[in-house]
């Protein structure tokens, strides 16, 4: 049983580049510079990761592992406002020729659903590469987060939840679990359950105390439970990570649900973000 729960994400991606080598090794040694800098969730260190994967890609431009490290990398930076603004079209073009290239590597599908539903803002395509991703190692922890969030961004919260117990359950110390945290609180919140959606804000900032998304939701969840001047003390730690923060950084396109972005964006108001 234990064989078929998929280790951690860097874990997994180390073992298997070493069953199939890259075919440039200065390549290879670039990406694996470039890990540790993503995971440590400042502007700086995305920096340094965006470039040395960029650098990666140059020497090898069918390195598979190094698209799915910098389509990841480019969506921290945008979620965090932190990117350029070629950025974002930059990585949904990345992932579209990624979901072209790459379509039987559940791994690579994982990174090309979010950022075709983040930065190409196309949750069709992101639910496809996502189910894919699942149909092809459902045992993947990031491939359940990946569906979880797709079926977010669709208005489908209930399918969402089923999709982020079940990555739960695969690798509940993840390094990144907090993204896993933050996703199934956004289903709570979508299914009119504040209360829980709090406590699942609350657990994804443990993981990553810098995630805009996860202090995001624990303004919203705050407004939606009335509790106006917690969400503005909130919105205040929020702003320290993350000064040029807006309370409508895209909603309206990301979520299917209008009803449910117009939720986002009043709460963010309310709480004291800018327009």
């Amino acid at each position: 049983m234990t064989a078929a729960i998929e280790p951690t994400l860097e874990r997994a991606e180390v073992d298997r580049v070493r069953s199939r080598p890259a075919r440039n090794q200065d390549a290879y040694d670039l990406y694996l510079r470039a890990l540790p800098l993503r995971l440590r969730t400042t502007r700086e260190s995305s920096e340094q990761s965006l470039a040395l994967l960029r650098r990666a890609l140059e020497l090898d431009p069918g390195f598979a592992l190094a698209k799915a490290h910098m389509l990841i990398c480019i969506i921290q930076r945008v979620a965090q406002g932190w990117a350029a603004t070629e950025e974002r079209e930059e990585g949904a073009q990345l992932a579209r020729n990624a979901f072209s290239e790459h379509s039987g590597d559940p791994l690579v599908l994982t990174s090309v659903a979010d950022a075709l539903g983040i930065l190409a803002y196309d949750p069709e395509r992101s639910l496809e590469a996502a189910s894919r991703a699942v149909a092809l190692n459902p045992n993947s922890c990031w491939a359940q987060s990946a569906a979880g969030w797709a079926n977010n961004r669709g208005g489908a919260p209930e399918v969402a939840v089923k999709h982020f117990e079940r990555a739960l359950c695969l690798h509940p110390h993840d390094l990144d679990v907090g993204y896993v945290y933050a996703g199934f609180g956004y289903s709570q919140l979508m299914l009119i359950r504040a209360a829980e959606a709090l406590a699942y804000g609350q657990k994804a900032l443990r993981q990553v105390p810098a995630m805009s998304g996860g202090h995001r939701l624990i303004i919203a969840a705050l407004i939606e439970l009335g509790r106006q001047e917690e969400a503005a003390a909130a919105t205040r730690r929020l702003l320290q990570h993350a000064p040029m923060e807006i309370a409508d950084p895209g909603y309206r396109r990301l979520y299917r649900d209008q009803t449910f972005a117009e939720r986002l964006i009043r709460a963010f108001r309310m709480a004291g973000l800018p327009d």
